[in-house]
């Protein structure tokens, strides 16, 4: 895939998906959460971090950065998700140096190869927005 293409897809992706999530589709092959201690003021904090640990629970319960990472990647569709397999084969392909291989194939593992076999259409979305749009033109036709 040519680079403008790939910088393409990294910006289209980040824009998508917003801030705060991994950029590079990376879920990290471990389930477990890491502690680290931090310090604050006269004490030391020990927190959770990690694709486990919880978002903020008194906003979203027991959601966790796992949960909210597959979240917002749903948005791609099965022809999104090929694209993007077949860019994370390629970035895998090209490290030479092979920095990058584990977490790929982790993200290729855990999330992306799921999707292309599971995941809506473009023409599934497309006729869900044509019949939504046919209802909800009925019901303010009812209305008139």
């Amino acid at each position: 895939m040519p680079d403008e293409n790939a910088s393409s897809l990294s910006r289209l992706v980040a824009s998508i998906i917003g801030p705060g999530v991994d950029r590079s589709f990376r879920v990290p092959a471990s389930q477990e959460a890491t502690a680290v201690k931090i310090p604050a003021g006269l004490r030391i904090y020990e927190k959770t971090i990690g694709k486990l640990a919880f978002i903020n629970p008194r906003r979203y319960g027991a959601m966790t950065w796992h949960d909210h990472v597959r979240c917002r990647l749903s948005v791609f569709t099965r022809e999104d998700a090929q694209a993007i397999v077949a860019y994370l084969e390629c970035k895998r392909d090209a490290d030479s140096h092979g920095l990058n291989t584990e977490a790929i194939k982790a993200a290729l593992d855990c999330f992306w190869r799921d999707r292309p076999a599971n995941g809506p259409t473009h023409q599934a979305i497309r006729q869900y927005r044509n019949e939504e749009a046919e209802y909800l033109r009925d019901i303010a036709r009812g209305k008139e």
